[in-house]
């Protein structure tokens, strides 16, 4: 799923996950698990992971450093 691309959030209103490294990512188990592609850049973001454990948050890409909406 590519996600879509959102202004920085403001301080304190979103849990935001920043990855220090380029090519880092979330990665999980499930064989049926989500794939999140950035709406920007299309780095993987997370991979494999099921989606009942994310939601509701924004991660900044490590590539481009858009920030990725993930509802």
């Amino acid at each position: 799923m590519t996600l879509e691309v959102i202004p920085k959030p403001l301080e304190n209103t979103r849990s935001v996950i920043e990855f220090e490294n380029i090519g880092n990512r979330i990665t999980g188990e499930s064989a049926d698990g989500v794939t999140l592609i950035c709406g920007e850049c299309g780095s993987i973001l997370v991979e494999k992971l099921n989606r009942n454990q994310i939601r509701n948050i924004v991660i900044r890409c490590p590539s481009c450093k858009s920030y990725n909406n993930v509802p």
